[in-house]
């Protein structure tokens, strides 16, 4: 087979891998194209720039050679240089009625680029349909919008679909008249996209500072980030703010998430866009500063310590967020200047076209970064940070034959049985290293022993501690005589008259008998 179907689940792969073979076995011939061969294609669609015109030309050229080596033609190119498109073959590039008409528009990646004006703009095409779910989810699917530039429109638009879901609205029935009226002005104001025009370089240029700008906001309906590139001249005193991407996900209507999660799920998002952003520029550009601003002190101070100070849900997304960025990176900025705040909200066309805060950023990236509210944040300055985790504090004491806590005493009162609890005990000591693991009879005597250190410093505390300061007992136990012998305590008897030693009659028995001597 020579050929690569479509509609297969493996013909995107084969393409792209095919694409990326030949880049490798010609990238001594034509390095420069095998280089954008590998980065800057997305299907069938090539998008790349250049620093000049004569690097333009020579790029296109090798791209040409290059894909002629595999079989294929590489046509409809189309630039912003007359110049470079002089280079070109007639064969290879659009119709001249595009090349050179100032309203002309060519479609790459769901976006409408104007070579003339060197801008991207919008393409609506609605029709006048019946509304019900089924037409509304159509109009919806429509609106292509791969890096996020009409971000806030797209998640509006993801909201009536939500409610829309909540109603149980079956596909051909009518929705309720709120969701009518509501997606109706959302579609009449839809041709409003086609008035916005956003520039396709982002500023940078040879001695300029640039720095990344990400915003989160989260709100009970939605989440989300925004990135800006920053590009400050130096020389000219000049700054350019371009929004760069952004993405927004809808709130989960079951399942029940608190605020400052949702704002942290947020960051997340925007780490994860940041990180993307930086990897994709830096090949380009020096990243000189990078900067990330959230309204919620809460999420901020998750991010700001360690995730082990968490809850599983805040550990696992504050690990994300150390992992894409450094936590100094984040920062605080007052809720009215988050340009974010409409991607927890969403804007109809119309207002976003002439939102402030959008395409612009806020009003401090224009000024010197001394005037940017850029501090380190104190996560102690949050009191009580939720989600933290209970401290638990351990403390150990010596377990062994001589000195034991109360558990063996806690265990005898489980186990009716004494030679099974000696054998417990016995085991217990073994474990903490007291008592060798070769079984020895003397080893139920130890275990005998500290069974009843344990009873005894439970009920008989104070005569102990009596006899051993050498002062006197209870009146009870000093009729029998109790004395302290081995840190157990026993009592006399007429034995004592014998010429026997005080253990002599309780060595003969075993201690699983059941029957021991003392108290």
């Amino acid at each position: 087979m020579t050929r690569v179907p479509f509609g297969l689940c493996c013909s995107p792969y084969l393409a792209i891998r095919t694409v990326r073979r030949l880049a490798e076995d010609e990238l001594e011939r034509f390095p420069a194209a095998a280089a954008v061969a590998k980065a800057d294609i997305y299907m069938d669609d090539l998008a790349t720039s250049c620093s000049s015109v004569a690097e333009g030309v020579e790029l296109s050229n090798q791209l040409i050679d290059l894909f002629a080596a595999g079989g294929f033609d590489l046509v409809k190119f189309s630039s912003n240089s007359p110049e470079v498109l002089e280079s070109i073959p007639v064969s290879h590039r659009v119709s001249e009625a595009v090349e050179f008409s100032p309203e002309s528009q060519l479609k790459i990646l769901g976006l409408h680029w104007v070579p003339a004006d060197d801008v991207f703009t919008f393409s609506v095409n609605t029709e006048p349909r019946v509304c019900t779910k089924r037409n509304i989810l159509s109009t919806i699917a429509r609106l292509w919008d791969l890096v996020g530039l009409v971000a806030p429109v797209i998640l509006l638009a993801k909201l009536i679909l939500k409610s829309l879901w909540q109603a149980n609205v079956d596909w051909d029935e009518t929705p309720p008249p709120k969701i009518m009226s509501l997606w109706q002005q959302f579609e009449a104001e839809l041709p409003f996209l086609e008035s916005v025009r956003l520039p396709r370089h982002v500023g940078v240029n040879d001695g300029a500072i640039v720095s990344v700008l990400g915003f989160a906001d989260a709100s009970e309906n939605a989440y989300g980030g925004v990135v800006y590139l920053h590009v400050y001249f130096p020389d000219t005193n000049r700054t350019a703010v371009n929004l760069v991407c952004a993405k927004s996900k809808v709130a989960p209507s079951k399942t029940v998430i608190t605020l400052a999660r949702m704002e942290l799920c947020a960051n997340v998002i925007l780490a994860k866009l940041m990180r993307v952003v930086i990897d994709t520029y830096s090949s380009r550009c020096k990243i000189d500063n990078i900067f990330a601003f959230t309204d919620s002190t809460v999420a901020l101070a998750w991010i700001h310590s360690s995730p082990t100070r968490w809850h599983t849900f805040v550990a696992n997304r504050v690990a994300q967020i150390h992992d894409k960025l450094d936590p100094c990176c984040f920062h605080h900025i007052p809720g009215k200047d988050n340009p974010a705040d409409c991607l927890s909200s969403g804007l109809t066309p119309a207002q976003l076209v002439v939102h402030p805060l959008w395409f612009a950023g806020p009003q401090f990236c224009y000024s010197s970064l001394t005037e940017w509210p850029v501090h380190p944040f104190d996560p102690a300055s949050v009191d009580e940070a939720p989600e933290m985790k209970p401290n638990v504090l351990v403390t150990t004491a010596p377990l062994d034959c001589h000195t034991s806590p109360r558990v063996f005493g806690e265990l005898a009162a489980r186990v009716s049985s004494w030679p099974k609890l000696l054998r417990i005990v016995v085991y217990v000591l073994r474990f903490v290293k007291k008592l060798p693991n070769k079984f020895e009879v003397s080893h139920l005597e130890q275990a005998e022993l500290a069974v009843l250190r344990d009873l005894q410093s439970a009920h008989f505390r104070n005569d102990i501690v009596s006899a051993q300061s050498g002062d006197k007992m209870t009146p009870a136990l000093m009729k029998l005589n109790a004395f302290l012998e081995d840190r157990v305590l026993r009592v006399g008897g007429r034995l004592t008259n014998a010429d026997l030693n005080y253990n002599s009659e309780t060595a003969k028995r075993s201690p699983l008998d059941g029957k021991f001597a003392g108290l």
